[in-house]
């Protein structure tokens, strides 16, 4: 029952939204897998590619961006 609830909201979430992440958010998903749980870069790479690049769009971070973090 939990599966198909979880299962409902991501399909809805993909189908409804779009979804946007950046390279700093995929630096720390390769970091905190490797360093945390022992995962090996290749793991979540390919995790990376198969079901995350397809549905999200990758943002670029520019000065604007990055002052606006640094504040």
């Amino acid at each position: 029952m939990l599966r198909a609830k979880y299962e409902d909201f991501y399909f809805r979430l993909l189908s409804e939204h779009r979804l946007y992440t950046d390279a700093l958010v995929l630096d720390e998903l390769l970091f905190i897998s490797k360093k945390r749980y022992g995962v090996p870069y290749s793991v979540t790479l390919d995790f990376i590619k198969n079901l995350v690049e397809p549905f999200t769009r990758l943002l670029q971070i520019g000065d604007e961006e990055y002052g606006e973090a640094a504040r």
